[in-house]
């Protein structure tokens, strides 16, 4: 009883300090975003938006995973604002060698307009061990109509196609409807015919 009394008390006089160190720290992150990429630990992260779907406005991710230690149970995780959904489209979990390159997908779903950072960590589950974990961020900007900017050429020519697809749908099914309804008509009036 009487040790933990002490660690309690060493615990709490020690706690102002450890909080400052870590708010020095995230200064320092702030400021060197590129090198904390390059100089991780256990995982070097890369991360690279694709175009977005004209469909349902979802922006694929593709983050290219490099570990430096090799590791059993390797998770992928994501800390997003409240405007965005961070769907990850891999196995939950997955085993990884040291110096192999792993590209893994997944995709952002716009809910707000705004500017965002996303934050994917990837995480080694260790049992008995310690876990390791390292993280990459990826600033995005959302406008009002929940498209990221700025925005590619592929997205516009998506666009083109996306409204030619409509197009020729409609025109399809009006042609075939008025087909259909040329044939039924001569079958509705043979019908009212008496015999």
């Amino acid at each position: 009883m009487r040790g933990i009394l002490i660690y309690t008390i060493c615990f709490l006089l020690l706690l102002p300090f450890g909080t400052t160190l870590a708010a020095d720290n995230d200064l320092i992150e702030e400021s060197n975003i590129e090198e904390t990429k390059e100089a991780s630990r256990y995982f070097n992260m890369e991360l690279e938006t694709g175009t977005q779907s004209v469909w349902n406005n979802t922006i694929p991710i593709t983050i290219r995973l490099q570990p430096t230690i090799d590791a059993v149970r390797v998770e992928i995780d994501a800390d997003t604002p409240t405007g965005l959904d961070f769907e990850y489209l891999g196995e939950q979990y997955f085993p990884v060698e040291a110096g192999e390159t792993y590209e893994l997908q997944s995709r952002i779903i716009p809910q707000r307009e705004g500017e965002h950072r996303i934050t994917i960590n990837a995480i080694s589950w260790e049992h008995g061990g310690t876990n390791y974990s390292s993280s990459s961020r990826l600033d995005i900007e959302i406008d009002e109509d929940l498209q990221i900017v700025p925005q590619s050429s592929a997205y516009t020519w998506n666009l083109v196609l996306k409204y030619t697809i409509i197009v020729l749908l409609i025109a399809g099914l009006g042609f075939v409807g008025f087909h259909y309804a040329k044939k039924g008509y001569k079958r509705f009036k043979k019908w009212l015919l008496p015999e």
